[in-house]
């Protein structure tokens, strides 16, 4: 993976022309890691929120108690990412990024591993930020 496979679903995203078919669990994580080394954590994690739900807006989605923006989903990744940016200082981000989704660490299915099904399919899991109900993911610090 190269910076060069970032800049067009990065700034895609950012200007809302990013294909609705290639915003892509593998193309959130890819968001995730390029904000989470542009910005302080809060500020990235601020920052891809508001442009998740412009984005969805964008292209015909909504973001309801149902579908769209996903607030502790968001927020698992946003961490989860930073704290492997941090496990891997030494690595370039395109070579981190390239480690991370050839390994189970970008599966799809991760937060099932910290949060019941149940839980993450709640409004107040969509809405707001809660902390696993089987693990809870702490941020690391720098």
């Amino acid at each position: 993976m190269k910076l060069s496979d970032f800049k067009p679903i990065v700034v895609g995203f950012i200007n809302h022309t990013l294909p609705k078919e290639d915003w892509t669990h593998q193309a959130h994580v890819m968001v995730a890691f390029w904000f989470n080394t542009q910005y302080p954590f809060e500020e990235a994690f601020a920052k891809i929120k508001a442009k998740i739900m412009a984005y969805n807006e964008a292209i015909g989605g909504l973001n309801t108690d149902t579908a769209g923006y996903h607030e502790t989903i968001t927020w698992f990744w946003m961490k989860y990412t930073k704290n492997y940016l941090l496990a891997n200082i030494d690595l370039t981000l395109d070579e981190v990024c390239q480690k991370f989704l050839e390994s189970e660490n970008s599966l799809k299915e991760l937060p099932l591993k910290y949060y019941s099904a149940e839980l993450l399919a709640s409004t107040k899991a969509r809405k707001q930020r809660v902390e696993g109900d089987i693990l809870v993911l702490n941020l690391k610090s720098k």
